[in-house]
């Protein structure tokens, strides 16, 4: 009975997150006076949840992974390199002025693949295997390719640290992730699904009390640039289009098959956006975390959308098959 409870639970709390979560952030915005002297749990709340959701990584997931090289570097190309410098042309024009706001954005950009990529994965009957060993590979990657990136495009303008940004994301990514894959070991040994679940369930309830506590810290600063939301929506939501966009054209050209192209499609589009939020908040201002939020709030409507055009393809395709079967 209780595995059940957990494991409803955690499915209700994953199938509203679109309507809980605006709910959460306007709550932790409603309540910062109150909230304010608990941000400084965020951090160690992050790193709980990337261990918790490193426990399903496991090392037969990266032989699918192996066996498509040319797609990986395509990927990391797309998502580390060609994403970001293009969104760095936009942002120069569009905030050229506004450095945190442009910092902020960038940042939403170069982030490393998000593991809710995996859920949407899932959801659109795409290669699992593929998703969840290239989020790992990309979360092992981050603390070169994150510092590195943010440097080289903004090192003339705004002040990165990239040793302690390195350090951070090593701390905040890195550690909780191979001690998350090291627990999924011991954890696979025995029936210990109730466990799983519970976890599972408590990853949940920890996302929800980052936003909240995030939401409490950024509120000021929010007053601050209220009147450029309605520009930050639509700037991030571009740039996030395009991540999509770029990513499914290069592995439909590919030629991969559909379940590595939407694995790859959400893999590419989906960053690890709470993260992102708590390296604002430490290494950088309140004001670089606001395109960061945005980008949290946008990333499963946009997901969503995605799953219903790759679900539209592919009754195209079922219903075009019989006739083209007819016609020969």
């Amino acid at each position: 009975m209780k595995t059940t409870v957990w494991a409803a639970s955690n499915r209700l709390l994953e199938r509203w997150i679109i309507v809980i979560l605006p709910l959460v952030l306007f709550a932790g915005f409603q309540a910062a006076g109150y909230l304010e002297p608990y941000v400084e749990a965020v951090p160690y709340l992050f790193m709980y949840l990337t261990f918790v959701s490193s426990i399903n990584v496991s090392k037969e997931q990266f032989t699918e992974l192996r066996s498509k090289p040319w797609a990986l570097l395509v990927l990391l190309l797309l998502v580390h390199g060609i994403t970001p410098w293009l969104s760095y042309s936009a942002l120069s024009v569009l905030y050229g002025h506004q450095q945190d706001l442009m910092l902020g954005a960038l940042l939403a950009m170069v982030l490393p693949i998000g593991v809710t990529s995996i859920v949407w994965v899932t959801m659109s009957r795409g290669s699992t295997g593929i998703a969840i060993g290239m989020v790992a590979l990309d979360t092992l990657l981050s603390p070169l390719l994150l510092p590195l990136t943010l440097w080289l495009m903004l090192g003339t303008f705004v002040s990165v640290d990239a040793a302690g940004l390195i350090w951070g994301v090593v701390k905040l990514v890195v550690l909780p992730c191979l001690a998350g894959m090291t627990a999924g070991v011991w954890l696979r040994r025995g029936n210990r699904q109730t466990v799983r679940q519970c976890l599972a369930l408590s990853s949940k309830l920890t996302l929800y009390v980052i936003v909240l506590l995030n939401a409490a810290a950024m509120a000021s600063a929010l007053s601050d640039v209220a009147g450029e939301v309605l520009k930050l929506i639509l700037t991030v939501g571009g740039l996030m289009v395009m991540g999509y966009l770029l990513c499914w054209a290069a592995m439909r050209a590919m030629k991969l098959g559909r379940g590595a192209e939407i694995a790859l499609t959400y893999t590419g589009g989906v960053r690890n956006y709470t993260a992102g939020i708590v390296i604002a908040q430490l290494y950088f201002t309140p004001h670089a975390a606001i395109p960061v939020m945005i980008a949290m709030l946008l990333q499963h409507p946009a997901a969503l959308i995605v799953h219903l055009l790759f679900s539209r393809s592919k009754r195209s395709e079922l219903s075009s098959a019989p006739s083209s079967s007819t016609t020969a």
